[in-house]
């Protein structure tokens, strides 16, 4: 009794405590970070890696048993698991339990296996490490338009792919349903039959023409400017522009005479994305770490509208998933929850006290 007699005796006090306590509670509560659920660390990544062409038994022998040696060196990992195909080869790790700041140790596993690229055969594409696949998007918006074409789609998407990113909360957004660019080069047989071409000499060539090489710069008068050689294929142009010359012989021939060149897409796609019955683009968000999921969707719905206002009007966006609203939902009925706790609490202490003391 001597806490209660103290508190009585010392009323100011105890009134300026409590008092500290609430707004001091209040503030810490609306100032917490919001989210559906908790952080939590993956501390998995996977490693990809692709050699068209090659037979399970020589992917296992010269990739994937000397990827896994490399990352056993590593004392964090606690265990690795891999499965070899033919052409291709994955590598799930795992990083003990104990170790929470998980970057530095993907960061230092991709330098080794960065490392052993070059002993790699030619035509191996990778390996890479991807650590981010467990990451959760909690906003999903589509991009659609009628009579828009893709080209047309992928650029309006960008724009607000960018103004999203410029989001205080905004940590990443990535597209989903994208088609990827592809230059395509079509000839016919014939006609590179009697050129003296065939198409694996048409690719080597190509390979070798499209490279960046170093190009050194030019000082004068204390001044450094770069020099970029023009070596690199840009556009389906600069492919056409290209003069193959036939091995043993002094003629050459220009590609635009041999080739018809197209810019494309992949095909076919690795997905395809339908919103409101049109093809459409997925913008998927999530939020920085720490974050407020209430403002992160304020900003969101904002960035939307003052988007929607300047484009075109046969541009259809909608809200797929928003995780703020779900949260906002929940919140309501935690207070409401809270609050019935706390009458209840109130109610039967009065109680005890009219009824018992």
């Amino acid at each position: 009794m001597k806490i209660t007699e103290i508190a009585i005796r010392e009323s100011r006090l105890t009134a300026s405590l409590v008092l500290f306590l609430v707004v001091g509670g209040t503030i810490a509560f609306f100032n917490l970070p919001r989210s559906e659920d908790p952080k939590i660390l993956f501390r998995y990544a996977l490693i990809t890696t692709v050699f068209p062409g090659a037979s399970a038994e020589r992917m296992e022998e010269t990739i994937t048993q000397r990827i896994e040696e490399v990352i056993k060196e590593v004392p964090e990992v606690e265990f690795t698991t891999s499965m070899t195909r033919s052409s291709a080869a994955g590598i799930l790790v795992k990083l003990k339990d104990r170790y929470d700041d998980l970057q530095p140790v993907w960061d230092r596993i991709r330098r080794k296996i960065a490392r052993l690229q070059s002993d790699f055969p030619e035509g191996v594409q990778g390996p890479y490490l991807n650590d981010e696949y467990g990451e959760v998007f909690g906003i999903i918006v589509t991009v659609a338009g009628e009579t828009l074409d893709y080209p047309d789609l992928k650029a309006q998407s960008d724009r607000l792919r960018q103004k999203l990113l410029s989001l205080g909360n905004a940590s990443k957004v990535t597209f989903l349903g994208e088609r990827k660019e592809r230059v395509f080069v079509r000839y016919d047989d014939g006609e590179m039959a009697a050129a003296g071409i065939s198409p694996l000499l048409l690719r080597s060539y190509l390979d070798a023409q499209n490279f960046i090489a170093p190009g050194g710069a030019i000082v004068e008068d204390g001044t450094r400017v770069a020099v970029e050689p023009a070596s690199e294929l840009r556009t389906g142009e600069d492919i056409e522009n290209l003069h193959v010359a036939i091995p043993g012989e002094e003629d050459t021939y220009s590609l635009y005479e041999l080739l018809e060149v197209f810019d494309g897409h992949a095909d076919p796609p690795d997905s395809l994305l339908r919103s409101s019955g049109f093809p459409a683009l997925g913008l998927a968000i999530s939020m920085r770490e720490g974050g407020d999921i209430a403002e992160f969707g304020r900003e969101v719905r904002e960035a939307i509208a003052a988007f929607r206002a300047k484009a075109p009007t046969e541009l259809v966006i909608d809200t797929v998933a928003f995780e703020p609203d779900r949260v906002k939902s929940r919140m309501n009925r935690f207070f409401f929850n809270l609050l019935q706790s706390l009458l209840i609490v109130g109610g039967v202490l009065v109680l005890i006290v009219r009824f018992v003391w």
